[in-house]
């Protein structure tokens, strides 16, 4: 009965834990496939392509970016809107990836795919000692 039990969780064993790495690894290619995509859409930003829920509210918007580059980039209050708004897409293009980069760290994957995973490759484990014990192994 104890040779059955243990070759019955080797299985289980030899079909988890393949499967659990094979999950790590697509979650690991989909995250970085998401980063590179999101870099990509960095490089290209623009204000003129970004949505607004009401496009009534692009001026206002546009206005208030103006407001912040004259006041914060030492432009001047004649400084025109479009000069302001390539002003302020220049600066997304070359600080956001920088501050992204940081605030990610090394890896991106989320804590809550890497404790399932590790749950997963270790259960089958567990499961093989737990079962063990009765019999005396």
């Amino acid at each position: 009965l104890a040779l059955q039990t243990t070759v019955r969780f080797y299985y289980l064993d030899s079909f988890v834990v393949p499967l659990s790495f094979h999950s790590l690894a697509y979650a690991l290619r989909h995250a970085a496939r998401s980063k590179v995509a999101m870099y990509e859409r960095l490089s290209s930003f623009s204000v003129h392509h970004c949505s607004c829920f009401l496009d009534s509210d692009r001026a206002i918007v546009h206005a208030n970016i103006t407001a912040l580059m004259q006041a914060t980039h030492g432009m001047g209050s004649g400084t025109s809107e479009e000069e302001a708004l390539a002003c302020f897409d220049s600066l997304v293009r070359e600080e956001m990836p920088k501050a992204m980069a940081s605030s990610f760290g090394r890896f991106n994957i989320p804590f809550k795919h890497v404790l399932a995973l590790s749950f997963l490759a270790g259960v089958p484990r567990l499961l093989d000692i737990v079962c063990g014990f009765p019999s005396g192994l």
